[in-house]
């Protein structure tokens, strides 16, 4: 079954234009490492609890950021649908998962976490959905 996720590049989409560049669909905190050894959220909580960039963090909001990560991870699946929306430009990209989890160990962006992705449209303005941009007919079906 196909899936739609929504996967924000930063807090205000900064990390947007490097994705559709490099036609991927990516997540900050590069400081954490590769992730793809924690098969579920419990492993990646003990993983960020062990962290001391999180150690301030309220176990709310480490919670919340092992369940971003263990979808991210292990179940955002190749042929789901991504939207990463933008709000510096107030737009949305939309694109075809063709890839797994891969961490990129020689970036030095915050945003080293990763997926390859098919981008149909990277800029289609963010509006209700009965106005949203045409999708191509090979996402829609």
């Amino acid at each position: 079954m196909v899936r739609l996720w929504t996967i924000r590049a930063g807090k205000r989409g900064e990390g947007v234009s490097e994705a559709i560049c490099k036609g991927r669909v990516s997540f900050g905190h590069g400081k954490i490492g590769d992730l793809g050894c924690f098969t579920d959220r419990d492993a990646v909580l003990n993983h960020l609890q062990n962290r001391e960039e999180y150690e301030y963090w309220s176990p709310r909001k480490r919670g919340t950021l092992a369940t971003q990560i263990n979808r991210f991870v292990n179940q955002v699946e190749e042929d789901d649908l991504v939207v990463m929306p933008s709000k510096e430009t107030t737009s949305m990209a939309i694109g075809v998962v063709t890839g797994g989890y891969q961490f990129d160990t020689d970036s030095e962006s915050e945003f080293r976490h990763f997926r390859a992705v098919d981008w149909k449209k990277s800029r289609c303005p963010a509006t209700p959905s009965s106005r949203i941009c045409s999708l191509p007919a090979s996402i829609r079906a």
